[in-house]
């Protein structure tokens, strides 16, 4: 069995995602990271 955290940014879920997210590209998530 393995775990691990995966960032809410890699699974883009619906649930929790902020709408800029689902529009951004790799410079706007990199400026965050």
């Amino acid at each position: 069995m393995v775990f691990g955290i995966q960032l809410p940014v890699q699974s883009q879920s619906t649930i929790y995602v902020d709408q800029w997210e689902t529009q951004a590209g790799p410079d706007e998530l990199a400026a965050v990271a």
